[in-house]
């Protein structure tokens, strides 16, 4: 039992069929027209799938019945565009070195993704601190009013204290002096008190200049101080104090923090 390969023409193309030598389509090669070739004897269908596979300019490659009766395993009875039919051919050493360096490319650019998700964590996380302390300040506001130690000073009667563990930043004060109950708006400032107060310090209101003084002069004026500034230089907050001129029962007139 011999193999052979015709090499036959396939339309304007080229086809590769293997034949046994015992069909009538072969009788051994010897069966063929002006355009075929043949190429055999082989002695085993593997040596004939060989040639095959190695002939170019080939469109289709087929093996005719005759030759897939002689063996007991199913086979592909036909390909295109030139592919080989029977294995797989190894892939070129350029493919591999392709596969190779995009499988490196992608391996770097998991880790840079790796690296860029930790960044976006952390941004996260120190957003999210700013957020909460700035939210903190507006349910419990930074500021408080403590009265000032020293009244050599006639202006300073109170001071704004900073609670709270940050500095805040651009302190401004709108102050308003009021006469009671005639609610006659007496005087209206703007007060720059300081660009930058630190944790636990204290400042001046200079508010009371305007309306006697550390000692009011006259009872019912009401000095209302609206105080603004700014946390991590970005949120801008507002407190508001209340400070009225009352008579003690000794008959002395002081200023006393309403709210």
């Amino acid at each position: 039992m011999t193999y052979w390969v015709q090499d036959a023409p396939f339309g304007t193309l080229r086809q590769a069929v293997i034949h046994l030598g015992e069909c009538p389509l072969c009788e051994e090669g010897k069966k063929k027209n002006a355009q075929d070739q043949w190429y055999g004897p082989f002695e085993t269908l593997d040596a004939a799938r060989d040639i095959s596979d190695g002939l170019t300019g080939i469109a289709m490659r087929a093996e005719c019945r005759c030759a897939r009766k002689a063996v007991a395993q199913d086979v592909p009875t036909l390909a295109m565009l030139n592919e080989p039919l029977f294995r797989k051919p190894e892939p070129p050493k350029e493919k591999k070195a392709k596969e190779a360096e995009g499988k490196k490319l992608a391996k770097a650019a998991a880790k840079g993704k790796g690296k860029s998700s930790h960044k976006a964590r952390y941004a996260f996380i120190g957003v999210a601190a700013v957020v909460l302390l700035s939210v903190s300040l507006y349910v419990f506001p930074a500021l408080s009013v403590v009265e000032a130690s020293n009244h050599s000073a006639s202006s300073a009667p109170f001071m704004i204290a900073n609670d709270s563990p940050i500095p805040v930043t651009d302190l401004n004060a709108d102050c308003t002096v009021e006469l009671q109950p005639a609610a006659v708006r007496l005087q209206n400032t703007h007060q720059q008190l300081a660009d930058r107060l630190g944790s636990k310090n204290n400042v001046t209101i200079p508010c009371f200049a305007a309306s006697g003084g550390s000692v009011p002069q006259v009872n019912g004026v009401t000095v209302h101080v609206t105080v603004k500034y700014a946390v991590f230089g970005i949120h801008h907050v507002e407190q508001t104090f209340q400070f009225v001129a009352a008579r003690t029962k000794d008959g002395f007139c002081r200023w006393v923090l309403k709210s």
